[in-house]
């Protein structure tokens, strides 16, 4: 067999290359769109916060989850259990959460003043029973997984004004969402503990 020469070999190397561009910018652009949510328009404008919208609503599922596992952990007759008589009881933490994840979505990514969702604070949260804190969990979270399905790349990128004053973004406010839920889940973890019952293992 006759040996190609150098010049030969870099200019069949190079023809390679440019056959095969076209294959990988095809591969590439299979590979984005299949990060995209079903349903959505495909146009380039949503395209990078429709990948945020879906790792948001990812986490919200998982929060859920998480929280749901850590309500079920607690018997009914220690959701009335704190630690010191200032601070939340058990179930009174279950329900801030159930509050605050779909109030807090309504007042600074929905703009509902007030929001539609009670919104008890100060320690004032109220429930029955065990069943009756699942359902708010299962209810608080359902709905911003619910209204997530519709938020956009445009709307993340809008301010809003928190409490404080402080100015953010709503991609923001999502975030700040999910990590006041998973403050008061660490606190009921740790509920749990000195109550005697083993949490249920860390979701991520």
């Amino acid at each position: 067999m006759r040996l190609l020469s150098r010049r030969a070999l870099v200019k069949s190397s190079a023809l390679w290359a440019l056959a095969a561009w076209p294959a990988a910018l095809w591969s590439q652009q299979r590979a984005v769109q299949g990060s995209r949510i079903p349903g959505v328009q495909d146009d380039p404008g949503t395209r990078i916060n429709t990948t945020a919208v879906a790792d948001f609503l990812d986490e919200v599922r998982q929060s859920r989850a998480f929280t749901m596992e850590c309500a079920q952990a607690m018997p009914e007759n220690k959701y009335g259990f704190r630690p010191a008589q200032d601070i939340r009881s058990f179930g009174q933490q279950m329900v801030h959460i159930a509050e605050a994840v779909p109030g807090l979505f309504e007042l600074f990514i929905e703009g509902k003043t007030p929001p539609e969702h009670t919104f008890s604070e100060a320690g004032q949260e109220k429930f029955a029973s065990k069943a009756d804190v699942l359902a708010q969990l299962n209810g608080g979270f359902g709905y911003v997984e619910r209204a997530g399905l519709t938020l956009r790349n445009e709307a993340l990128e809008t301010t809003v004004k928190w409490f404080d004053g402080r100015i953010m973004t709503k991609r923001r406010m999502l975030r700040l969402i999910l990590d006041h839920a998973t403050h008061h889940r660490a606190q009921s973890i740790v509920y749990l503990r000195l109550s005697g019952f083993r949490p249920p293992p860390y979701r991520a």
